[in-house]
């Protein structure tokens, strides 16, 4: 097989592939973190009608200072049918429509009550403390936009304007397999010449945190044929598999799922540790990035796993590089 670079690789497999067109309606709180398949505008304005943002009394501001009769209450979620004329005055909630007759609302905190009477002690100004209707969201806005990922403003927003169902791109269905007659499930007897297959649940597990539901299709057994020889060319060592998924396939799955955010990013950084291997081909090595400082495990090797915990990195060491020392300025790719 012919040797090729990562990002070469990289493109073929994304030729290879297309983002997902297959479109289904959920309800809407099912739709955190689902792509929208199309743009939702507001159809009226939120709020709906101006409102006092605070519990108070509804007046006239051309009135102050003053006295006003008290001529009802307002609660939130009820609406006051009649006029508040001039002199007068209405007991109001947050979040209450603003009466006809009324430009202003006082705090509740700021007045006195003298019988039926409300006392005004300063002047207040034209709109104070008032809420206009649409002044979160007017009619016509584009609330969503076709290709976002759904957060839980999103479905507060949708929520706010009453739709109760929207249309996603289907997930990804994804498979994971291994292969390898040496593999065990962690439920079974290990025997001499076996391990427990790591690799399966190292990878779906991967998924899982980037918000993919995995099929795990267990070990498949070693097979002859050239479809499983390919397979097999990859590395089959613990951190080598994940080294490669995040390499190739967070690439694939960042188009397949139209998220973009999937896809890993590129920085720099400077080496805390030196690395004292020489890399005659490019070597990706797993390292924990803490400021702009990068910290490397004591252990390397493809074989071994655990010093993986805690890795949010990988340095991209290019061919034919010497040993790297301290305070080097290196390529990282972010995990």
């Amino acid at each position: 097989m012919e040797n090729i670079s990562l990002e070469k690789a990289i493109e073929l497999l994304s030729e290879r592939v297309e983002a997902i067109a297959d479109v289904e309606e959920l309800p809407l709180i099912e739709c955190v973190e689902r792509i929208a398949a199309g743009d939702h505008f507001a159809t009226f304005n939120n709020p709906p009608f101006d409102r006092s943002p605070l519990d108070g009394y509804a007046i006239n501001s051309s009135g102050t200072p003053g006295r006003f009769k008290l001529v009802g209450e307002e609660c939130a979620g009820d609406f006051f049918l009649g006029d508040v004329n001039d002199g007068e005055a209405l007991r109001i909630m947050t979040g209450a429509a603003i009466p006809r007759g009324c430009d202003c609302v006082i705090r509740q905190e700021d007045v006195t009550i003298d019988g039926d009477e409300l006392v005004v002690p300063y002047a207040l100004k034209h709109h104070e403390n008032y809420c206009f209707a649409g002044e979160d969201i007017k009619a016509g806005a584009r609330l969503v936009e076709a290709g976002a990922k759904l957060t839980a403003s999103h479905i507060a927003v949708l929520a706010s304007q009453g739709i109760s169902s929207v249309k996603v791109y289907r997930r990804p269905r994804i498979a994971i397999a291994s292969t390898g007659d040496e593999l065990v499930e962690p439920s079974e007897k290990l025997s001499t010449g076996k391990i427990y297959n790591s690799n399966l649940y190292l990878l779906s597990a991967r998924l899982i945190e980037m918000g993919f539901e995995p099929k795990m299709l267990g070990n498949l057994p070693d097979d002859a044929d050239a479809c499983a020889e390919r397979l097999r060319a990859l590395s089959g060592n613990p951190f080598a598999a994940y080294a490669t998924f995040e390499l190739l396939s967070r690439p694939v799955l960042e188009k397949l799922s139209r998220r973009a955010e999937i896809m890993y990013r590129r920085g720099r950084g400077i080496l805390a540790d030196a690395f004292n291997k020489k890399s005659p081909g490019r070597r990706f090595i797993r390292a924990r990035l803490d400021g702009d400082k990068i910290f490397l495990p004591r252990r390397h090797d493809s074989g071994t796993l655990y010093s993986a915990v805690g890795c949010n990195v990988l340095v991209d060491i290019p061919g034919g590089s010497d040993e790297l020392a301290a305070g080097d300025e290196v390529e990282i790719i972010l995990l």
